[in-house]
């Protein structure tokens, strides 16, 4: 596949559904999707809007005015909305489990199940991050993915430097410091599995449990997992 194949959003995700396919669609590079949320949802999330038939906790704290919440969705105990520094929007039928703290701007589709921490991400429909020790930050989670216990979508290098995608021998520049990881439709992930800032990982691809992905491109339905050596000794009595 040419570098232009690989990078186009339609490689990763099937937009054609999605209630923001517009915004998905017109996005050259799938990366660009995180450099443009902010100002498209600035556009979609003007005020509050708290939909009719869902269920929130008397202890959920919403921080600033543009939050979109549709119908049906439900919202645990203790979980933290915060948007001041960028619009929230939650789809249809999603499920915020408790404790979770999501920062704008950020965009969850529908039929998603959430915990742990979300940052200036989108996550589309019916992907689940069910887990209190899951991070998502500058990250772009497909549909229908399943992120196992203590999964970190990490966004920023230690040196704080410009962030590069590995394709082949290539570095693709990105001119940002701040990228998670972009995960295809159905990509699962075992427990602990870190993505760098940067990872690019196709459709229907598993990162197995303890696996490390860095800025490089994993290809749809690739199996990684990790070979381990296991030393037996007896104990002394």
């Amino acid at each position: 596949m040419t570098e232009l194949a690989i990078t186009d959003p339609s490689n990763f995700f099937k937009i054609g559904a999605l209630d923001f396919r517009d915004f998905i669609e017109k996005q050259e590079k799938v990366w660009m999707i995180i450099v443009n949320l902010a100002d498209y949802l600035e556009k979609t999330v003007t005020r509050r809007e708290l939909s009719q038939g869902g269920q929130s906790h008397p202890s959920v704290v919403i921080a600033g005015e543009k939050v979109k919440i549709d119908g049906d969705v439900i919202i645990d105990p203790f979980v933290m909305l915060d948007a001041k520094l960028g619009p929230i929007w939650i789809g249809k039928g999603t499920k915020i489990l408790a404790g979770t703290r999501i920062r704008g701007p950020a965009l969850i589709g529908k039929n998603c199940q959430i915990c742990g921490e979300v940052k200036n991400s989108i996550i589309l429909d019916g992907a689940h991050s069910d887990h209190l020790s899951n991070y998502i930050g500058d990250s772009v989670v497909g549909q229908n993915c399943r992120l196992g216990c203590g999964t970190i979508l990490s966004n920023r290098r230690f040196d704080r430097g410009e962030i590069k995608i590995r394709l082949g021998n290539k570095l693709i520049p990105t001119e940002m410091d701040r990228l998670g990881a972009i995960l295809g439709d159905q990509v699962k992930t075992g427990c602990g599995a870190i993505l760098g800032p940067g990872a690019l990982v196709g459709k229907n691809s598993w990162i197995g449990q303890k696996v490390m992905v860095k800025n490089e491109y994993v290809a749809k339905n690739i199996l990684l997992t990790l070979k381990q050596n296991i030393k037996v000794k007896k104990i002394r009595s």
